[in-house]
């Protein structure tokens, strides 16, 4: 599996992330366990949230598959065309399980910090995972809208070879 750049920037990020605030979780868990603001996002309105992303990355991924299956309708060369939409649909729907993963491991920490509310410790912690859980869905909705803008150029890009003409917003010619 090639790893892009792209990629090792996110992994990179998100294994930070997870080191800091794993090790201020074990090591100083008031800092979690006593903010206001923190203490507020691990309620039923965080479930919210996380639904909405669900289904707004869902609807995405739906779209996305419906642009590739148009572009590798246009391809001249429709098996290439379909080996390289194949990886791009893998990677896509890999995405999207994160995602719901992501939201079901909330929704266990969601459960565990209710059920312990006087420990700090497991406050913090689950804290802690709750925001690897949002940070992991902005990193993952941002690889898939950065897909939908390649796709977008893509695209046009293979209409114009076509030699279609594209229109403004008031249906005029350019």
């Amino acid at each position: 599996m090639k790893v892009t750049r792209v990629a090792m920037w996110r992994i990179g990020t998100l294994f930070a992330f997870v080191s800091i605030v794993g090790s201020l979780a074990v090591s100083r868990p008031s800092a979690l366990a006593e903010n206001k603001f923190l203490d507020e996002l691990m309620s039923p309105d965080l479930v919210a949230v996380l639904v909405i992303v669900l289904t707004i990355t869902f609807a995405s991924v739906a779209n996305v598959h419906l642009s590739i299956s148009r572009l590798v309708a246009r391809a001249t060369n429709r098996m290439a065309a379909e080996r390289a939409a194949s990886a791009a649909r893998k990677e896509l729907n890999s995405n999207a399980w994160t995602i719901f993963w992501a939201f079901l491991v909330a929704l266990i920490a969601l459960f565990v910090n209710g059920e312990f509310p006087r420990s700090e410790m497991v406050d913090a912690l689950t804290t802690a995972v709750c925001m690897t859980v949002i940070l992991l869905n902005g990193l993952v909705m941002h690889d898939i809208y950065r897909s939908i803008f390649l796709l977008v150029a893509n695209e046009q890009a293979a209409s114009q070879e076509q030699g279609e003409t594209e229109y403004n917003a008031d249906g005029t010619s350019p």
